[in-house]
């Protein structure tokens, strides 16, 4: 019932360890044959008032979203539909009007598969750490190094953005 590792971009509550593994952007994407959403460079107070399918509150990209809503003066974005899955949110604005915000390298994927295609957004949500979490004794365990490099090794090819 506890972590071993953990991928994430924020860090960890407790005695973890982190390093840092790339920085990945955040990004707003649609359906590719959204309508509602043109292609030209959005301000965010004009997607604030589109239907979104959001992260719960306390993911780093939900709450780096409404940070940016408050820090602009507009109010909250209520969004149609909450998910733990960025994948799934992805999955969702594919077949609908909705929008969302992943991480870039996931976003990308999708708009290769010809299902969503992202949003140029002004301003552009940022960036953040991705790291390598886990607990000082876990470097003892012998599986350690082989699955840090492995961790490591899949963050610089998504950094490549071969990596999925």
């Amino acid at each position: 019932a506890r972590l071993d590792f953990v991928i994430a971009r924020r860090a960890g509550r407790g005695a973890m360890l982190a390093e840092h593994l790339y920085t990945e952007n955040t990004v707003v994407a649609c359906g590719r044959n959204n309508s509602s959403v043109s292609s030209k460079n959005h301000p965010l107070a004009e997607l604030a008032r589109l239907s979104w399918v959001l992260p719960k509150p306390g993911f780093y990209s939900r709450d780096a979203l409404d940070a940016l809503v408050s820090a602009a003066g507009l109010p909250p974005i209520v969004p149609v539909i909450e998910c733990d899955s960025f994948e799934s949110n992805l999955s969702v604005v594919a077949s609908t009007r909705f929008i969302t915000l992943a991480p870039e390298f996931a976003a990308r994927r999708f708009e290769r598969l010809g299902m969503v295609r992202i949003v140029r957004t002004r301003p552009a949500l940022g960036a953040s750490p991705v790291m390598l979490q886990y607990r000082a004794g876990q470097r003892k365990h012998p599986a350690f190094e082989a699955f840090r490099a492995a961790a490591v090794e899949a963050a610089r090819n998504i950094h490549k953005g071969k990596g999925e």
